[in-house]
């Protein structure tokens, strides 16, 4: 029996349903080109897939062929970048293919599709088989919906690095620190592992604000963010105020102390200005976020205190018992 337009406008429907299904509960844009995929190869009746966006890509099925097949794919992207269309070849007999050495492993037919938004590519999709796929005449409705979703998970992945990304420094911000402290402690207890807090302040900062300006400024703190990032290999770091920077380290005393010395010696090396850290390590589980910032707080104001350009320590024992190790 002939399948009838209502029919296919059902199957359509079913599928695209099974597809948001599937791909709906992706909580970035990774996992959801991954579970796109998934689903086109086993939907389609595929041998292999590749998804790619200006972000991120994921092959359904790697091996020793990927450099072949990513050969194949670059012939076709040419292709579609100009027609902005889909584009079918004969992976083993197509001339636009013909350079393409060791085929015979690789299944009979290619097919590339461009993702647009806004008559933009933003992404392709590359399918292969070794026949027409089936129920290919829905392929397009379901590139067409993913695209939608690309986007939205893009949009929505941007909004939020904007709130917990400081936009100058590139450092988590103070509003992620205060969401997210509690959590990181609870791990790091989980793990058994040491808990530090570097505080560190820009000495003089103000005065060379005031003395060269903002924009100069901003390059400092810009060139001192960079600089923190390349040193600490273990922890987060955040600017916590104007010139303030935050770092949570799973690390334990004499570890944290040798990182702070390094990154204060690196920043003192490379600029104009130098910079005062305070340190708080505790030994015990129990430790609150607030405790283990207002310690390293205090040991920075000590830090300033003796001359700055200083690395002042603080060991919390028990809530009752903090050693300077500077007393020690």
């Amino acid at each position: 029996m002939e399948e009838t337009e209502k029919d296919k406008e059902l199957k359509k429907y079913k599928l695209t349903v099974e597809f948001f299904q599937e791909v709906l509960p992706a909580q970035n844009q990774n996992k959801l080109i991954q579970q796109a995929t998934n689903f086109i190869v086993r939907k389609f009746k595929l041998n292999n897939a590749l998804l790619t966006t200006k972000n991120t890509s994921y092959r359904y099925y790697s091996s020793k062929t990927d450099k072949t097949y990513k050969q194949i794919e670059d012939i076709l992207r040419k292709q579609m970048q100009n027609t902005k269309t889909p584009i079918t070849a004969k992976i083993k007999t197509d001339f636009m293919l013909k350079e393409i050495k060791e085929k015979e492993h690789l299944p009979d037919k290619a097919t590339a599709y461009p993702l647009l938004a806004e008559k933009e590519i933003t992404g392709y999709l590359f399918l292969y088989t070794e026949r027409e796929p089936q129920n290919a005449e829905f392929i397009p409705e379901i590139i067409k919906e993913l695209t939608k979703l690309i986007k939205q998970v893009t949009d929505y992945e941007k909004i939020k690095e904007t709130s917990i990304i400081d936009p100058l420094t590139e450092l988590y911000n103070r509003h992620y620190l205060t969401q997210n402290f509690e959590t990181l402690l609870n791990k790091l207890k989980k793990e058994k592992k040491p808990i530090s807090v570097m505080m560190f302040d820009i000495d003089d900062f103000k005065k060379y604000n005031d003395t060269y300006g903002h924009p100069e400024g901003d390059k400092i703190l810009q060139k001192i963010a960079k600089t923190t990032k390349q040193t600490i290999k273990k922890g987060t770091a955040y600017r916590y105020g104007g010139e303030e920077f935050l770092i949570i380290m799973p690390t334990d005393s004499s570890t944290s102390k040798e990182t702070a010395e390094q990154l204060r010696k690196k920043i003192k090396e490379e600029n104009p200005l130098t910079i005062s850290i305070g340190l708080a390590t505790s030994l015990h589980s129990n430790i609150q976020g607030n405790k283990l910032i207002k310690e390293a707080d205090k040991a920075l104001y000590q830090a300033k205190k003796q001359g700055k350009n200083k690395t002042v320590q603080y060991i919390i024992v028990n809530e009752n018992l903090i050693i300077d190790t500077e007393k020690i």
